[in-house]
């Protein structure tokens, strides 16, 4: 197995996104954009590979310890795999100790996932990690409009996504 990592491949460059149509215009937002979200994909790999575990696990950790009364099929459905997937990435993540299942009180053949304190442990030490790859790349002042900014975007995305019918959006 191959350690991923940051760096581009000759050809695979993104130009400066300023030199696109300007700095402030759409399309160099978007070139930007599509920067960060490939070097977010490979920073997931490599967190995951630094704790042995797949991108798919980490994204399970992260949504189960983001949120409230996670069933399997609602993580089936944000990671868009079978229940049967689903159903082994549980066991192994279950058994690697970073979730457990707890009975779920009204449905006897369901469960929620909860993160368990392993798993809590990896998730917060990589918030931490985040946190220091986040910091210092604008002054508070720009941040505000950087989460305006993005904020809008994540709804906009979804505004279009359903205007196409996709589900899950």
């Amino acid at each position: 197995m191959t350690t991923p990592t940051l760096s581009t491949r000759p050809g695979h460059t993104t130009p400066p996104a300023a030199s696109v149509d300007g700095a402030g215009s759409v399309a160099a937002f978007m070139q930007a954009f599509g920067a960060v979200q490939m070097r977010a994909e490979a920073l997931l790999k490599i967190v995951a590979t630094a704790h042995d575990i797949g991108v798919s696990d980490l994204r399970a950790l992260y949504f189960v310890h983001g949120g409230t009364d996670v069933t399997p099929r609602d993580l089936a459905a944000y990671l868009d795999l079978s229940s049967g997937s689903v159903t082994s990435l549980v066991d192994r993540m279950t058994r690697a100790g970073f979730l457990d299942r707890a009975a779920h009180p009204t449905d006897r053949r369901s469960s929620f996932l909860v993160i368990a304190p392993a798993g809590v442990e990896l998730i917060d030490g990589e918030i931490g990690f985040y946190l220091e790859v986040f910091d210092g790349v604008a002054e508070r002042s720009d941040l505000a409009v950087v989460t305006t900014a993005l904020t809008e975007l994540a709804g906009s995305m979804t505004r279009h996504a359903l205007m196409r019918g996709v589900s899950g959006a």
